[in-house]
């Protein structure tokens, strides 16, 4: 009889222990369970708020062009129906965004084509852009980085035209043995009164260095106020540990 209720009491606290431990695996998976969900979510957050800046950039650039040729109806039309493919293209990227986070060329893995397909949309009748890769679209990076490298130049982009205003932007992509490159190189900027810095600012200050050392990146800037002009070199390895 004292055998079988030391059995039962031994049964009664294994069961227990073992429904405990079961209820702590539990909790601790669906902890992580929400933490994954929230770092979708912020990550969802921060592309819409890499891309809607960018296109409210574009906007604002294609309107001040506008303005700017009120009098001389050809320069004027033309903006005008540049706006409008902003526009189309704005409803067709947010509905992309959504859908989809990443921009369809970089789910495809041309991270260069979806750089080059971004600044060309600044381009105005006062605004060049001229974009020079030497990567191949068959040399792929691992989507993720292919992302991260996507918004830091994103950002950047969106910010030098806000800030410093260029007639001329230069973009180029290329590989340093291990090391991927991009500059970007504007003249004839207009820094009469700005202060702010191209690469910070506000939440997108927060993104831009998160994603900087995600990368393990490195990027130096030069602005020349007499000569106006600047130039933002950003450099990393093309396969680099995730995270780090």
């Amino acid at each position: 009889m004292t055998v079988l209720v030391t059995l039962i009491i031994f049964l009664w606290i294994y069961l227990r222990a073992t429904l405990e431990a079961k209820r702590r695996e539990f909790t601790d998976y669906r902890i992580r369970e929400l933490e994954a969900i929230d770092k979708v979510r912020e990550q969802i957050s921060n592309d819409l708020h890499d891309s809607g800046a960018s296109i409210l950039t574009q906007f604002r650039v294609k309107l001040n062009d506008i303005e700017r040729h009120l009098y001389e109806p050809e320069l004027a039309t033309k903006s005008i129906i540049e706006l409008k493919q902003s526009l189309n293209e704005f409803s067709n990227l947010l509905i992309d965004t959504i859908e989809q986070v990443f921009p369809k060329e970089l789910i495809l893995g041309h991270w260069t084509q979806a750089i080059e397909e971004c600044a060309l949309r600044f381009q105005t009748t006062d605004l060049k852009i001229l974009f020079h890769n030497e990567i191949s679209l068959m040399d792929q990076m691992e989507p993720i980085r292919a992302n991260q490298c996507f918004r830091v130049v994103q950002e950047l982009l969106t910010n030098v035209i806000k800030y410093e205003r260029p007639k001329l932007l230069v973009i180029e992509i290329y590989k340093d043995q291990d090391e991927v490159v991009v500059i970007l190189d504007s003249d004839e900027c207009d820094f009469d009164g700005v202060e702010q810095d191209s690469i910070s600012g506000g939440r997108g200050n927060i993104h831009f260095v998160s994603r900087l050392k995600f990368l393990g990146a490195k990027i130096h800037a030069e602005k020349n106020k007499l000569n106006k002009n600047s130039c933002y070199t950003l450099r990393f390895k093309e396969n680099g540990n995730t995270g780090s």
